[in-house]
C-alpha cells in the first residue's frame, strides 16, 4: 500500500486558520461579556479579522479538496472550522442586529 500522495501545506494552512479564526471568536465573545456587553476596538479588530481568516482559510479548504492528488484530512477539517466560524460571526451579527 504505496502512495505517492502528501499533506498539502495549503490544505494544513486552511486548518490553522480556522483554528485561529475560532479562537479569536470566542476570545472576543469573551470579554465583550466579561466587559458588560461593551465591545471595544480590539474585539471589532478581532472578529473583523477572523472574518478574513475563514474566507480565506474556507477558499484555500475547499481549493486542496478540489485536487486529487493530495490526501483530504486537513482541507476538509479546514472546511469545517472555516464554515462553522463564518457560520459563528454570521450569529454574533445576528445577535447584535436584534
Amino acid at each position: 500500500m504505496f502512495t505517492d500522495k502528501r499533506h498539502s501545506k495549503r490544505g494544513i494552512f486552511s486548518c490553522v486558520l480556522g483554528g485561529c479564526g475560532l479562537a479569536a471568536l470566542l476570545f472576543s465573545v469573551e470579554q465583550v461579556y466579561v466587559s458588560g456587553g461593551r465591545v471595544q476596538t480590539a474585539q471589532t479588530i478581532s472578529l473583523a479579522l477572523s472574518l478574513l481568516y475563514g474566507a480565506a482559510g474556507l477558499t484555500l479548504g475547499i481549493w486542496m479538496l478540489a485536487r486529487g492528488d493530495t490526501f483530504r484530512l486537513f482541507p476538509a477539517l479546514g472546511v469545517f472550522l472555516n464554515t462553522l466560524l463564518l457560520l459563528g460571526l454570521a450569529g454574533v451579527l445576528f445577535l447584535g442586529l436584534t
